[in-house]
């Protein structure tokens, strides 16, 4: 199932990089972070399988890593090309500082119990 998460993301980043070849309006400044999001996406995934975690958090985080995954990614094909300034560009930020921060509560309440 872990090598599982990593060709799926690998085919999914693949598929991304080519749509945005086909596409000229997907600019490449939403491709790059697309394509972040999509590697840290599948590497939080694939952590689930090798970190010991109890697996009520392993489903749990799972399906909630994936719907934010879709929300990010939507949310990364209206950001503006510019760094400053940038509402959709700090929602990413907030949304993966709180997925990361649900991994380690999960991981840190595996541990305890």
């Amino acid at each position: 199932m872990k090598n599982l998460t990593l060709v799926i993301g690998g085919i999914i980043l693949l598929l991304n990089i080519v749509i945005g070849l086909i596409f000229s309006s997907y600019e490449p400044f939403n491709i790059g972070l697309n394509s972040a999001v999509i590697i840290v996406n599948t590497l939080m995934l694939y952590s689930f399988g090798v970190v010991q975690i109890k697996d009520g958090f392993k489903v749990s985080l799972s399906f909630l890593f994936l719907i934010t995954a879709a929300i990010e990614y939507i949310l990364v094909l209206f950001v503006p090309e510019t760094w400053k300034d940038n509402a959709v560009l700090m929602t990413l930020i907030l949304l993966l500082a709180g997925q990361i921060i649900l991994y380690i509560i999960a991981y840190f309440v595996s541990k305890i119990s």
